[in-house]
């Protein structure tokens, strides 16, 4: 996965191009990633707890790391689970919207596995002076094909091309200042012509990023501030730089540095002494420098967490230690756009060598190369100079990556929408999931619409604040085709992700419930048998319990149903006592027939097997038997939750309003 670097001059302790520490510890850096599958010991994922022991429990401690979990300093993937794992796993879970029990079983599983592909295609060429860009002029409407597109519309409106207009409006204000030991760092965009033809080359490969010929803005916004990030605004792929004060060249990758970094030579990545042990390793690389020393070593350091500085140089000259440099912990470390790291990361993009058809000539020699061998292959004969040049050299080899990486997650880049805060937030989480990232990073996209001078279009209905208003929520297509309600369902949910927020169990500035007015707007539109006289004053606002008796009861059902009736649909309103299966507008179906919209059920909690009685909305089902959902009462303190990758498999049952 990436490694996150500025365009600021950081601390002296980091050069550009290395780890940062999380937003979460208020630092200048975020944590070194672990390898975003890890080494899995199998298919199987048996349940979890307290005391347990052994390679499950390692793999368990690797994606908790890969997950970002808020901890003072990355987990030991020791196979033990102890006090600090039990931590991490209650962090993830509450993060996530699970049941916080410290139980890993499939629902907490389905969170910490991910997956997911798509194959790059041909861009169109930015044309000099280009057509206006189509669909509009303003940020609800514009879609950009290419960089010509963007530039036109910046120039159109604000007088300035966009990294201009970028650099003298955005970098380096408000949420693009970087804070680090009292001193601030500006975040922005070098003024050189190399920068500007960077933002060429990528906005021109639109297609190579996306799943489609154009984007709309906010998709446009969301990138553009992740490209920044993590290249330091030069808008070109970079290859993380190795070397700090005590843990020179190539040392820096191999060690595991508390607070700042894991180590390299571990999670996914083989580990060195089982390479320079490996005969396909040893045929490929054993006649590089240090290769006659090293090759079948018995050095047990060199599975470990500490270069053997007494063994070998550290330093990162080919010419010197150039049998090192074909491990995995220095080949396999962040390249590309967004910093793509790991052995299982870069096996993810070499079918896309094998199979392509273009004519880049850097793509085309790898493709000769690597024909017919095995993905685990490639990964072990393939060389450190192989991955430089495609990353480094070929521009459709870099785009392509970035593809296929959000492929591999969530595919969030093609699911942002203008005002659909939640779609950005998911953009984040798919480069590093912690609540303070993913917090900044939409607090930067929104920065980028509010200098601009413009006010997106809420997704979803805007809630008002008189008496049985529901605001105006969005129109079904033409003659209210299925497909145009089930797509209104799942935008009225979104746009109760917006701010304010609703968090039922905690009080707002003004002394009340936070969000009752969003939660006033569901019972009045889909349970008004709870709307009573003084239920507003006594109940609603000022009560923070959610139990049945007092206050307001468990709201994941009304909200899934709010969500129906605001797009428009007659399905009756919430009956106390009763769930969506006595509703007569719903039927049940199964789980191979689930589309977006739909609701989901769980009478019993699939770790715990405890009462547990949750509604949830459907947002996206994907081919490998996961799905998004949208949950009102979800969390500790009782909000509107997007989930990602949440398995069908365990969920009790499934319902449509719909025929199909």
């Amino acid at each position: 996965m990436q490694r996150t670097v500025e365009a600021a001059q950081l601390p002296a302790r980091r050069p550009p191009g290395q780890q940062e520490l999380g937003y979460e510890q208020e630092m200048g850096y975020e944590f070194a990633d672990v390898a975003p599958g890890c080494a899995s010991p199998g298919s199987a994922r048996p349940t979890l707890r307290l005391g347990a022991r052994g390679e499950y429990v390692r793999y368990l401690q690797c994606r908790l790391n890969f997950h970002k979990v808020n901890l003072a300093q990355p987990l030991v993937n020791d196979g033990v689970w102890g006090p600090k794992t039990q931590a991490a796993v209650r962090a993830f879970q509450q993060g996530r919207g699970l049941v916080v029990d410290a139980v890993v079983g499939p629902l907490t599983w389905g969170q910490l596995d991910a997956g997911g592909a798509v194959v790059p295609t041909v861009p169109p060429k930015t044309q000099p002076g280009g057509a206006p860009p189509t669909g509009g002029t303003d940020v609800n409407t514009v879609r950009f094909r290419n960089a010509a597109d963007i530039n036109n519309f910046f120039l159109a409106h604000t007088g300035q091309d966009f990294v201009d207009w970028f650099r003298s409006k955005v970098g380096g204000r408000g949420a693009w200042v970087r804070t680090h030991a009292g001193k601030t760092y500006p975040v922005t965009m070098p003024a050189t012509a190399d920068v500007k033809a960077g933002f060429q080359q990528f906005w021109d490969g639109i297609p190579r990023v996306f799943n489609s010929a154009d984007v709309n803005f906010a998709q446009f916004a969301a990138l553009q501030s992740v490209i920044v990030n993590e290249t330091g605004g030069t808008m070109r792929p970079i290859a993380e730089k190795v070397g700090l004060p005590g843990h020179p060249g190539l040392a820096y990758a191999f060690n595991r540095i508390p607070g700042l970094k894991v180590s390299y030579n571990t999670g996914s990545n083989k580990r060195a002494l089982e390479l320079f042990n490996n005969r396909e390793f040893l045929e490929a690389h054993g006649q590089k420098p240090l290769g006659a020393q090293l090759a079948n070593t018995k050095d047990a350091r060199w599975g470990g967490e500490a270069y053997p500085t007494d063994a070998a140089s550290t330093s990162t000259d080919p010419a010197i230690t150039g049998f090192v440099q074909e491990a995995d912990f220095y080949k396999f470390r962040g390249r590309g756009y967004i910093q793509i790291t790991w052995r299982n990361a870069y096996q993810w993009l070499i079918p896309s060598v094998q199979s392509y058809s273009g004519s880049d000539p850097v793509i085309l020699q790898k493709k000769a190369q690597w024909q017919g061998l095995s993905l685990d292959s490639v990964a072990t004969r393939s060389s450190n100079a192989d991955w430089q040049a495609l990353f480094m050299q070929s521009p459709e080899f870099a785009l392509g990556a970035l593809k296929i990486f959000f492929g591999k997650k969530t595919n969030s880049i093609n699911k942002v929408r203008v005002g659909d805060w939640e779609s950005v937030r998911m953009v984040a989480c798919d480069v590093m999931c912690s609540k303070s990232y993913t917090t900044l990073f939409v607090q930067r996209v929104q920065q980028i619409f509010a200098t601009l001078g413009t006010a997106p279009a809420p997704v979803g209905p805007s809630p008002g604040t008189q008496p049985g208003s529901v605001g105006p929520g969005p129109k079904p297509a033409t003659g209210g085709s299925e497909a145009a309600m089930r797509e209104a369902i799942v935008a009225n949910a979104l746009g109760m992700l917006a701010e304010p927020t609703i968090e039922a169990k905690l009080r707002g500035t003004d002394g009340f419930r936070k969000g009752w007015q969003k939660l006033k707007v569901m019972f009045e539109t889909a349970a008004p048998d709870y709307v009573r006289p003084g239920w507003e004053e006594n109940n609603l606002k000022r009560s923070t319990s959610v139990s049945n008796t007092a206050g307001i009861p468990h709201w994941c059902g009304i909200f899934a149903l709010w969500a129906h009736r605001a797009a428009g649909l007659n399905v009756g309103t919430w009956k106390i006592g009763k769930g969506i299966s006595a509703n007569p507008a719903f039927r049940s179906i199964p789980a191979a027939r689930v589309k977006k919209g739909d609701i989901g059920y769980y009478n019993l909690d699939p770790a715990t097997k405890q009462p547990f009685r949750h509604h949830f909305l459907v947002r996206e089902v994907y081919p490998d038997g996961t799905m998004d959902t949208i949950d009102g009462n979800s969390g500790g303190t009782s909000t509107v939750r997007s989930k990602s990758r949440v398995p069908l498999r365990g969920v009790d049952l499934f319902f449509s309003a719909f025929n199909s």
